[in-house]
């Protein structure tokens, strides 16, 4: 019988071994063959990608040195106008006063219609201070650093200097022709910008952006849309509907292509995304040197494209399709013949979790039945010998339980017991037995550690010595027990009194209020009250009376300097009696009353 079960359980396990690895090496073999087979589909469209991008880049790189070569305006007339412009601000021209009249001339020298002209005044900060066009006044250069840079070392040369051909920084598809000049104190920089109409309308599509990208959607199949980015997020390329409709279709943001266009220019970097499965789109950052201005690369553009993959997944998506129905198919032989199995083993199963649920619920005295299976068998002896482990285990923790409460209680006990003898030791430490106040040495602790606060974060510190006049005789002629209960009253008073500082007994029959962060009239008023509400505490018709010494924390100062700057204070006082003598932020001594 045991060989028989022995037999079969060797026969499972053979055929569930081989099963499991053919399927794991057929499932290899097709996830190799389709990696090979994606990585090829996707080198090629990459490929053709970049192929497409770099044409698109060379093109508008050209149409852009042909757009900087049309230049039929001579840089010597620019020249002249300049220095018309800097002789009338050196013969006495307010910058001030209505540039009208200056831009008409401009354009007589220049030999254009007022309104190609533009005229500017600049100072060194890069803000147009006065200017022909009321749209670029307050215009603020360090928005484009390069610029802004290249305008100030404009200030420091001697004579005109003639830009280039560039894009206004605000509508890139015009052209200006700027001159600058800095006038003659070095306060302003003269600016005049001429714009050709021929040439900033563009509308010649074999000449411009928008024609080369229109162009590249009509012949390439995967190009799905082209635009150029400035950097202050104007896209062109399209007309703003189509763009939007073609985004929208793509489910793309507008607004996130900007937001990505400016991060291309901060870092200078490409940035690629997926947007969808099939859509690819890329940020280029198109670097055209010198060739734009002399604001070099704050009139550089990027060239966004969307392109599609469409063709190249649907090639990949038809052989994952082709490889997952053999694949599955294997799946479901192993499935069948696995479900088989499970069936053979369900019932030998379903009773030994039968036997283990019953010593699951609390009855460790049970143990599982027998069963043919072999493997089960062996898990079943197992399962007992636990059972029984168990079982020991249990009564030494249940043992060692005990054992460890008592040790707990008698901890807490001890604990407890230490916690108020520190707490007795803390007070007998800091805490005057008599009156209740703080002691000398916790005054002593208190006012070092005030003194060097002071030090440290420029904080301030009033101080005062307090004496009860007429103790000695007091104690003398009605002793010392009544002489306590003098002290007590006292200590209760100045502790209801001040109660937002620190109070102490310094020794005897003289205390110590220590008062952090303290201004001086705050310390006089303070000694006032204390003068004032003394007489009302005393005992069988006695009245007290206080001499008081105070001062302020002075630059320099420490715990013993201050001390006995107050003592001293409360010296001098003590010989008139019932006086609050002070002398705070070296103003002298003050006596009330």
């Amino acid at each position: 019988m045991r060989e028989s079960r022995f037999g079969q359980s060797l026969l499972f396990r053979m055929s569930t071994v081989l099963s499991v690895c053919a399927l794991l090496v057929v499932a290899l073999l097709f996830l190799c063959s389709f990696c090979e087979y994606r990585s090829y589909r996707m080198e090629l469209f990459e490929n053709n990608r970049n192929t497409k991008e770099s044409f698109l880049v060379e093109e508008i790189k050209l149409i852009n040195r042909g757009l900087m070569m049309a230049d039929d305006v001579v840089d010597e007339s620019i020249k002249n106008a300049l220095v018309h412009c800097s002789g009338m601000y050196s013969s006495g021209w307010d910058v001030s006063c209505d540039l009208a009249p200056l831009k008409k001339g401009v354009s007589y020298l220049l030999h254009r219609q007022e309104e190609d002209v533009r005229l500017n005044v600049i100072d060194r900060e890069g803000v147009i201070l006065f200017s022909s066009d009321p749209g670029s006044l307050g215009m603020d250069f360090k928005r484009w650093p390069p610029f802004y840079k290249q305008l100030l070392s404009i200030f420091n040369r001697l004579g005109p200097v003639v830009d280039p051909w560039s894009r206004d920084l605000n509508h890139p598809g015009k052209i200006h022709k700027y001159g600058y000049i800095p006038t003659e104190d070095g306060r302003y920089l003269i600016s005049i910008g001429v714009s050709d109409k021929g040439i900033h309308r563009l509308k010649d599509e074999y000449f411009s952006f928008d024609g080369v990208l229109a162009r590249a959607r009509e012949k390439v199949d995967d190009f799905v849309l082209g635009v150029t980015i400035n950097r202050n997020g104007r896209i062109s390329g399209m007309d703003e509907t189509s763009l939007r409709s073609t985004l929208a279709d793509a489910g793309v943001d507008p607004e996130d292509v900007r937001d990505q266009a400016l991060m291309v220019f901060e870092d200078r970097k490409t940035i690629s995304r997926s947007f969808t499965d099939d859509l690819n789109g890329r940020w280029l950052y198109l670097d055209f040197e010198d060739d734009t201005s002399a604001s070099g690369d704050n009139l550089n553009l990027v060239l966004f494209t969307l392109f599609s993959s469409k063709v190249a997944n649907g090639d990949i998506r038809s052989k994952l399709t082709e490889m997952a129905v053999i694949f599955l198919a294997l799946t479901l032989v192993l499935a069948i013949v696995l479900f088989l199995v499970h069936r053979y083993l369900s019932v030998q199963v379903k009773a030994i979790l039968e036997d283990i649920d019953r010593i699951a619920s609390g009855d460790l005295d049970h143990r599982i039945k027998s069963v043919s299976l072999v493997e089960l068998r062996k898990l079943e002896k197992s399962i007992n010998r636990m059972v029984r482990r168990i079982k020991r285990q249990i009564e030494r923790d249940r043992i060692a339980s005990e054992t460890i409460s008592r040790e707990l209680s008698l901890r807490k006990q001890a604990e407890e017991q230490l916690k108020l003898a520190n707490q007795a030791l803390f007070k007998q430490a800091t805490i005057d037995d008599l009156t209740g106040l703080f002691n000398r040495r916790s005054l002593m602790s208190t006012l070092e550690r005030e003194i060097a606060r002071c030090h440290e974060e420029g904080a301030s510190l009033g101080l005062m010595v307090i004496d009860l006049d007429k103790f000695k005789e007091i104690n003398d002629l009605l002793g010392h027990l009544f002489g306590d209960r003098i002290l007590t009253n006292a200590a209760g008073f100045l502790l209801e009194t001040c109660s937002d500082f620190v109070v102490g007994r310094y020794g005897g029959d003289e205390f110590m209020c220590i008062l952090p962060g303290l201004a001086c009239d705050t310390l006089v008023e303070k000694g006032k009250a204390l003068l004032r509400g003394v007489s009302d505490v005393g005992i069988d018709g006695i009245k007290l009376s206080f001499s008081i010494g105070g001062t302020t924390f002075q630059d320099g100062d420490t715990a013993e300097s201050i001390l006995q700057r107050a003592d001293s204070l409360m010296y001098r006082a003590k010989k008139n009696r019932n006086t609050f003598c002070f002398d705070v932020e070296g103003n002298g001594l003050c006596v009330i009353p």
